[in-house]
């Protein structure tokens, strides 16, 4: 994976946000508390799906650009000043190892201080992007109670957004609703748990995302951060077709490393796979997977096995139904060529 974001939380900035729009503290009873979902996730192939030795490849790579694109962040991290000043201050904040989840992350980050004398609970904000276009923000304080909350909605609309000038530019947005999220002393959250839908979430380059997902993370120890996404039929339209993600991905990630597992189904060409990690696919930080396998089968159970050999490569191997050794394979790809 690329360009990890390590340093203050998006969503504390949104919190800031909130706290413009509504009146005081919270009180009350206490906030839910973040759950992350334990396990895989189970998606049977569709009846109409086969693998075979004559079509493998072409099924394998947009199952591979879906491993990158639902899995990597090298997109969605813009270094700014500001991150770079709350790291060296020692500011603590959610890290997300995932594409959404730094989508999420990354672009909260630019959401302003919206004016404080302002009392609605509902703001919005068009504000231009550093290198180009604009991004509109808004917020629901539902309970206005001055605070990120249960309930709470943030939206981000970009029309031509640039962000970075190694970034492609950024058009539609995406929803977040809040269904639980736990604060810190000085009301930063440190886990959340998000419903979210996509409205033509387009990178230049990359397809364009309609659908829903879920997100949550917390912080496992001082050093790891734990994500899980669930992609909840969340549909790519890319150049040579659509793809539709059905798949949860459950990360973990360090200062230096982390790791993954992908589980559930993805739909190509209108077919059902279904999809599983047999070996924790890991990764240093700035680096594509080195190692690890994930497995993608059809209905008769032929498969499809991505094998992480190195940060720059995989092989590619057809695996009969019932046999854990591959009839044919394709050594040495390279992961930059499945990027776009």
């Amino acid at each position: 994976m690329k360009q990890t974001i390590r340093s203050l939380s998006a969503v504390a900035v949104a919190t800031g946000l909130l706290a413009a729009c509504g009146g005081g503290g919270g009180g009350g009873t206490p906030a839910p508390t973040v759950v992350v979902p334990e396990g895989p996730r189970v998606v049977a192939a569709s009846a109409d799906s086969d693998l075979s030795l004559e079509n493998y490849s072409a099924f394998a790579s947009p199952m591979v650009r879906a491993l990158l694109g639902g899995v990597s962040g090298n997109l969605l991290d813009p270094t700014s000043a500001g991150r770079v000043a709350a790291l060296a201050a020692g500011t603590t904040g959610l890290r997300a190892p995932t594409l959404v989840g730094r989508t999420a992350l990354a672009w909260l980050a630019r959401v302003p201080a919206f004016d404080r004398k302002q009392a609605a609970a509902v703001s919005s904000e068009t504000v231009a992007c550093l290198y180009g276009g604009t991004m509109t923000v808004s917020a629901d304080d539902a309970d206005n109670n001055g605070e990120i909350s249960a309930g709470d909605t943030i939206g981000l609309s970009a029309a031509n957004c640039i962000e970075d000038p190694f970034l492609p530019s950024l058009n539609g947005g995406f929803t977040m609703v809040i269904n639980a999220v736990e604060l810190n002393a000085q009301d930063e959250p440190t886990a959340l748990d998000v419903s979210a839908t996509f409205q033509s979430f387009t990178l230049a380059g990359y397809g364009t995302m309609n659908g829903s997902f879920r997100l949550w993370t917390r912080p496992e120890s001082a050093d790891v951060t734990r994500l899980r996404i669930s992609y909840l039929g969340t549909t790519v339209a890319e150049a040579s077709g659509t793809v539709v993600y059905n798949f949860d991905v459950d990360a973990r990630e360090g200062f230096t490393s982390g790791s993954y597992e992908i589980s559930g189904g993805i739909g190509i060409d209108g077919r059902g796979f279904a999809l599983s990690t047999p070996a924790l696919m890991s990764y240093a930080l700035g680096q594509m997977p080195s190692s690890g396998n994930t497995l993608m089968r059809d209905a008769a159970g032929d498969g499809v096995r991505v094998v992480a050999r190195s940060a720059t490569s995989f092989d590619l191997e057809f695996l009969p139904a019932g046999s854990s050794v591959p009839t044919a394979s394709q050594i040495g790809l390279l992961w930059m060529d499945f990027e776009n």
